[in-house]
């Protein structure tokens, strides 16, 4: 929760600064609110997968979910600061205005790609759960790189309201 009201915080500084005409004080925004959000995906990807099992303990008890747990978060927390990247610069682009584009970069990364890879990688390829692991981090890259891509672009520093 902490992330997202960085995001938010980026959002309302990206709206701000163009409504006053300063795009490249937006673009600062933007640059901070990565830092601030990757700092805190960072520790929480330490921390999930350092302290994996304890989690799942401390939620489960029974430790019926540990194994598949633990596998989740020694696979997927590692990439969770590429997710941060994708949530600023999605909240980013909305608050300039540009809502269509985080649309079609969530659409394509996560229906077009996540979910049938998270489908055919355990059914066809013999992965298990791992496969359906790989195919989230499949879309939060994919995703990180078009938003990063509709970002560097700089068309939302022009949108007109």
């Amino acid at each position: 929760m902490p992330g997202f009201a960085i995001a938010t915080a980026t959002a309302v500084i990206v709206g701000q600064n163009l409504g006053a005409i300063k795009p490249d004080r937006a673009a600062e925004g933007v640059k901070l609110g990565l830092i601030f959000y990757g700092a805190v995906m960072f520790v929480v990807s330490i921390c999930y997968y350092a302290y994996a099992a304890q989690l799942i303990w401390f939620f489960d008890p029974s430790g019926a979910s540990v194994t598949t747990g633990v596998s989740y978060f020694q696979t997927v927390a590692p990439f969770y600061i590429i997710m941060a990247v994708s949530i600023i610069l999605s909240f980013a682009l909305n608050g300039a205005g540009d809502t269509q584009k985080p649309m079609y970069a969530t659409l394509v990364s996560m229906i077009m790609i996540q979910i049938p890879l998270g489908y055919f990688l355990p059914q066809y390829f013999g992965l298990g759960i791992t496969g359906i692991w790989i195919a989230v981090i499949v879309g939060i890259i994919i995703q990180a790189v078009l938003l990063g891509m509709m970002y560097r672009s700089g068309s939302w520093k022009r949108i007109a309201l």
